[in-house]
């Protein structure tokens, strides 16, 4: 569950329009890979 903020950010530069979370990951991982990057993103 480490780096999931740095994947996402990688996944989302390449053009990727949602991203796959682990349920655990932090709320606040979670609010900023939808607002900051634009992405769909589901646990």
């Amino acid at each position: 569950m480490d780096g999931t903020y740095l994947e996402a950010e990688m996944m989302g530069d390449a053009g990727a329009d949602a991203v796959i979370v682990m349920g655990r990951a932090h709320d606040a991982t979670i609010e900023r890979l939808g607002t900051e990057f634009g992405m769909l993103v589901m646990g």
